[in-house]
């Protein structure tokens, strides 16, 4: 059973605060499961991996001083 609950996590959304040790723990579970029961997990994959496009952009802006382009 997850510890995830539908009102801190919507599919395809990530979640606006970064989670908890706890919340990370529910979130590998999740993902664990999801595995083992065959189905996409709460947060797929392609929602971090923008979220990680995004924090490189950041990262290359404060770099630069340039705009960068979220890829």
């Amino acid at each position: 059973m997850s510890c995830l609950q539908p009102s801190t996590l919507r599919p395809g959304r990530l979640p606006t605060r970064s989670p908890s040790p706890a919340g990370r723990r529910c979130l590998l579970e999740d993902l664990c499961n999801s595995i083992r029961e065959n189905r996409q997990p709460a947060v797929p994959g392609s929602d971090a991996r923008n979220a990680v496009a995004v924090i490189c952009a950041n990262y290359e802006s404060a770099k630069t001083g340039k705009t960068v382009q979220v890829k």
